[in-house]
């Protein structure tokens, strides 16, 4: 495990991050390790880093809709380091996204593999990191789960690193 202040001038733009969680500290919390316990999965949620004026940020799908959250307030983490994809088209992308609408729908639907990733102006977790890191040419087709996003990061033979 990392401290997040000692490896984050080394988190760049586009860089994946995954959540996970091991018990229930709240009702938020028992919505989380529900997910994971419901598909057998390690994560719950899947974002992209953004950096921009020495801050790290996350770019991400949430009930509240499509944001940007200072990373340091949403530890720990599983970090993904990736090679270098992030151009002005990606982040032009990531970021006339922020606001756009989460769907709990889409949710449930990706978790049952028949949602069409990026289809519409309605997101989900996953479905919105995954299309970034597709874009990217990062990842090819992939199941709108964390998990599935994180596999195919993985078979890449990429590191993941705990920040804390």
């Amino acid at each position: 495990m990392l401290q997040y202040s000692g490896a984050r001038s080394n988190i760049k733009s586009g860089d994946a991050l995954f959540w996970t969680c091991d018990k229930v500290r709240s009702v938020t919390n028992a919505r989380d390790v529900l997910i994971q316990w419901l598909t057998g999965s390690r994560y719950y949620h899947a974002a992209i880093a953004w950096v921009i004026s020495g801050r790290v940020f996350t770019i991400e799908a949430v009930p509240a809709g499509v944001r940007l959250y200072p990373l340091s307030r949403d530890l720990p983490v599983d970090w993904v380091s990736v090679p270098d994809y992030w151009t002005n088209e990606i982040e032009e992308f990531a970021l006339a996204h922020i606001g756009d609408e989460y769907s709990q729908m889409e949710c449930a639907l990706a978790y049952l593999d028949i949602l069409k990733n990026g289809t519409n102006a309605e997101w989900e977790c996953a479905e919105f990191a995954g299309t970034i890191l597709k874009m990217g040419k990062v990842i090819d087709d992939f199941q709108a789960v964390p998990q599935s996003v994180f596999e195919k990061l993985m078979e890449k033979g990429l590191k993941v690193e705990t920040l804390a």
